[in-house]
C-alpha cells in the first residue's frame, strides 16, 4: 500500500519519501528544516543542533498544512535531532539544553550574589621590564605605585613572568640573567549601589 505525506497528502513513491518512515514526501521534509538536519552531518556542533531543535517547531507550525498532524511531525524531528546529538555529545539534547539552562542560571546567581554587596570593582594592570642584568627597576615600580595610590587604586596581585635568558659580556667576563616582566594588578572600587 502506497503511504501519503503527513504534511501534504502526496503519495509517496518508492524513490522518495525515505524520512520518518515515510511521513513525510522530499519537498515537506526539506520544507520543514530537512535540509538543515543533513547539513548538521558535515558542521558536527552542539550549538547548531540546538539552534535547529529549538527552531524547528516554529518553522512546522508555520509551513505545515492545516490537515498535517503537527505533533507527529515534530516528534520524528525532534527524535532525529536527538539520536545525531547523542552521537555527537553522548548525552540527549534535552538534557543538554537543560545542562545549559541550568548553568545561565547559576552565572545569574553569582553575579546577583556579587551584586548583592553593594560594590563595584575595576582592575587596571601595569607591566614593568625588569633591567638586562635581571633585577627590578625599585624606583619606576615606586613611582608607579604611588600614581596609582594617589588615584584611588591599590595593590590586588603582584607576579613575575619570565620572558627568556640572556647573556652578557661586563668587564670581559660573560653574565647570564633572567628577563622577566613584572605584573601589576590594580583594584580600585568604582560605584556603590543605593
Amino acid at each position: 500500500m502506497a503511504k501519503t505525506c503527513a504534511n501534504c497528502g502526496c503519495k509517496i513513491g518508492f524513490m522518495s519519501g525515505e524520512h520518518f518512515d515515510g511521513l513525510l514526501c522530499d519537498p515537506c521534509f526539506i520544507t520543514f528544516g530537512g535540509a538543515g538536519l543533513i547539513q548538521l552531518d558535515t558542521e558536527n556542533k552542539a550549538d547548531k543542533y540546538t539552534e535547529c531543535y529549538e527552531r524547528i517547531a516554529t518553522t512546522i507550525d508555520e509551513q505545515a498544512t492545516a490537515t498535517a498532524d503537527k505533533d507527529i511531525i515534530k516528534r520524528e524531528f525532534y527524535k532525529h535531532i536527538d539520536n545525531k546529538f547523542k552521537r555527537l555529545m553522548g548525552i540527549g539534547i534535552q538534557d543538554h539544553i537543560q545542562k545549559v539552562a541550568d548553568a545561565k542560571e547559576k552565572e545569574l546567581q553569582r553575579v546577583n550574589y556579587a551584586k548583592s554587596f553593594n560594590e563595584f570593582y575595576e582592575y587596571d594592570v601595569v607591566t614593568i621590564i625588569n633591567e638586562n642584568h635581571g633585577t627590578v627597576d625599585k624606583e619606576k615600580m615606586m613611582k608607579i605605585l604611588s600614581d596609582h595610590a594617589k588615584k584611588g587604586w591599590k595593590l590586588h596581585t603582584m607576579y613575575s613572568n619570565e620572558l627568556g635568558k640572556n647573556a652578557l659580556m661586563l668587564l670581559g667576563f660573560g653574565v647570564n640573567a633572567t628577563a622577566c616582566e613584572d605584573v601589576m594588578i590594580f583594584e580600585r572600587r568604582v560605584q556603590e549601589l543605593d
